[in-house]
């Protein structure tokens, strides 16, 4: 339980690194994308898509894009190995635009669809080494 509290506890934290942000595609520094969407199994109403993965510098990974309507919500639980690497979570529409949360360890945050369109999670490197990061995110219709 004590874990759990611990984790949970980022959620609520406030501070300049845990404001939802937005950004798009085209900005600098260059960041090496890689889309994984089409591996993905997408299926309607509830979608669970699991994060498992080793980033290099300046790497954005994307998972399963996916219709979503204004309202619907993408919720994103993510631990990085290295407590003191700089990552962030987030959705990319398809037009480019970045929402995210840019933080260290422990992140959990749900981004609500301000704008119906097709949007993919996403999982971004911002440290100067490699780094593992695992979790979940749910696309809620």
């Amino acid at each position: 339980n004590e874990k759990w509290m611990r984790e949970t506890e980022v959620e609520y934290m406030i501070d300049y690194e845990a404001l939802e942000m937005t950004g798009h595609v085209s900005e600098k520094p260059h960041v090496v994308e890689i889309d994984v969407s089409a591996e993905s199994e997408i299926q309607p109403l509830e979608i669970t898509v699991c994060l498992n993965e080793t980033l290099n510098i300046n790497t954005r990974k994307l998972y399963g894009m996916q219709t979503m309507w204004n309202g619907d919500q993408i919720t994103i639980s993510a631990r990085c190995e290295d407590a003191n690497a700089v990552y962030r979570i987030g959705i990319k529409k398809e037009s480019g635009e970045l929402r995210y949360i840019q933080g260290r360890g422990s992140i959990l945050h749900t981004f609500t669809i301000k704008e119906s369109d097709n949007y993919a999670v996403y999982v971004e490197n911002r440290s100067s080494i490699p780094i593992t990061v695992t979790g979940e995110a749910y696309y809620y219709n």
